[in-house]
C-alpha cells in the first residue's frame, strides 16, 4: 500500500502507440508479455514523451541501440553523471593526464583489482612490461595525489609478428584502458582517449587496435565514435577494435574523414568558420588551454573544472544566425578576451531551436 501511495506522486504518461518503425525492427511481441511492456516503454521514448529512459535492464539497452535510441537510454550511473554536469554542481579540480614510466606504476591501486578480474595472468604480464618495456607508454589520471582514477598502457611500434591482425604499420596496441568504477561521471574515459589519440598523432602510426571484452559495451561505443571499428574477435573471444590511419580515402565525407583519421585530421573538402567565445566559456570548455599556473588569475577558475571540459565531444550554444555549418566543417574558436584563436574543432552536428527540451536532448548526452 505504501508503494502504491508513493506511485500516485509520480506523473503518469498516457499510453503511447507503438509505431510501425519499432515493430518492423523489434518484432510484434505477445500482448502483455515482458517484451511487449519493454516495447511500450521504448515507444514513449521514441515519441519524445520523455527526454531519457533510465534503466538497468540490459535487454532494453540493446533494443534502444537497435532503434538508434541508445544515446537516450541511460544507466543509473549515466543519469547521475548527466545531472552532475548541470549548474551549479561541479566536479573536483581536474586531474591532469600524466605520462609515467611503467616501472613507476603503483600496482596496489584499487583500479588494478577489476583489471585482474578481467585478465588472468595480469600480474605476470605487467611484471614483464615493467622489466622490459622501452616501447611502452603509460598515462594515468589521479583524482588526488594518491588514487588512480584512470589508466592506459600503450605498446608503441608493436612488432608485426606480435599482431594477429592485418593492419598498416607502424602499429600501436592499447594494452590497457580503464576508468575506476568509483570515478565515473567525470568524463575521464574521454580525457584518457584524448591523450591516446594525441599519442597516435605524435608517433605517426599507421594503425592502432584494442581488444575488449564484449560486456564493456560503453567502452566499445566510445571507441567507435572515434574511428575504432570492429574487425573481428581475438583468440580469447574479445571484440577487436582497430583504427587505420593509412591509406587515407579522400572520397570520404568531411565528417567521416575526420572520424577515420583524426583528430587532428581535417578533410580538404571542409569549410572553415571562426566562432567567437568569451573567456568564461572558453576556459570551462577547453581547460587544457589555461596553464595551471594561471588558473587563479581568472575569477571563478580557482582550479575547478567541469566534466564537459574533459570531454572530446563538446556542445556549444550560441545565437549565431548562420545556417552554413555542415558536418565535418572546421571551426576556429576565437577567444575574445585575448583576441586569439586557441582551439580548432570539427562540426559533428548542428541544430537550431528555441525549445529548452530540444536543446537538452541534444547537449545532454
Amino acid at each position: 500500500m505504501q508503494r502504491i501511495a508513493e506511485l500516485s506522486k509520480i506523473e503518469m504518461l498516457a499510453e503511447t502507440p507503438i509505431s510501425s518503425h519499432l515493430n518492423d525492427i523489434l518484432g510484434h511481441p505477445i500482448p502483455n508479455s515482458n517484451n511487449h511492456r519493454d516495447l511500450r516503454i521504448l515507444a514513449a521514448l521514441h515519441a519524445n514523451a520523455v527526454n531519457f529512459l533510465v534503466t538497468e535492464d540490459a535487454g532494453l539497452h540493446r533494443w534502444a541501440r537497435r532503434v538508434e535510441l541508445g544515446d537516450r537510454a541511460l544507466t543509473l550511473a549515466d543519469a547521475v553523471a548527466l545531472l552532475e554536469t548541470f549548474e551549479p554542481l561541479t566536479v573536483e579540480p581536474l586531474p591532469r593526464v600524466t605520462s609515467v614510466e611503467s616501472y613507476a606504476l603503483d600496482l596496489d591501486q584499487d583500479i588494478f583489482t577489476s583489471i585482474r578480474g578481467d585478465y588472468e595472468g595480469f600480474d605476470a604480464w605487467i611484471a614483464k612490461v615493467q622489466s622490459d618495456s622501452p616501447n611502452r607508454e603509460c598515462f594515468i589520471i589521479t583524482e588526488d595525489p594518491e588514487a588512480y582514477a584512470a589508466i592506459a598502457i600503450l605498446a608503441i611500434n608493436e612488432p608485426a609478428s606480435h599482431c594477429s591482425y592485418d593492419l598498416p604499420e607502424p602499429i600501436t596496441k592499447i594494452s590497457t584502458f580503464k576508468v575506476a568504477p568509483s570515478f565515473t561521471g567525470h568524463r575521464y574515459g574521454e580525457l584518457l582517449l584524448k591523450a591516446i589519440l594525441r599519442s597516435h598523432h605524435n608517433h605517426g602510426i599507421g594503425s592502432a587496435y584494442v581488444e575488449v571484452w564484449g560486456h564493456h559495451q560503453p567502452l566499445i561505443d566510445l571507441m567507435g565514435m572515434f574511428g575504432y571499428n570492429d574487425i573481428g574477435r581475438s583468440a580469447r573471444g574479445e571484440v577487436v577494435l582497430a583504427k587505420r590511419y593509412q591509406p587515407r580515402d579522400r572520397a570520404l565525407s568531411p565528417l567521416d574523414f575526420h572520424v577515420a583519421y583524426g583528430p587532428p585530421a581535417v578533410s580538404d573538402q571542409a569549410s572553415v568558420f571562426v566562432i567567437p567565445i568569451v573567456e568564461r566559456w572558453h576556459d570551462q570548455l577547453f581547460p587544457e588551454c589555461v596553464p595551471k599556473s594561471e588558473q587563479l588569475m581568472f575569477p571563478g577558475l580557482d582550479g575547478t573544472t567541469y566534466p564537459w571540459g574533459n570531454a572530446l565531444r563538446k556542445s556549444y550554444l550560441c545565437n549565431a544566425p548562420t545556417r552554413q555549418l555542415k558536418p565535418g566543417d572546421a571551426i576556429l574558436f576565437y577567444r575574445s578576451g585575448r583576441q586569439t584563436v586557441s582551439v580548432v574543432g570539427v562540426v559533428e552536428e548542428t541544430s537550431r531551436s528555441s525549445d529548452a527540451e530540444e536543446v537538452l536532448n541534444m547537449v545532454g548526452v
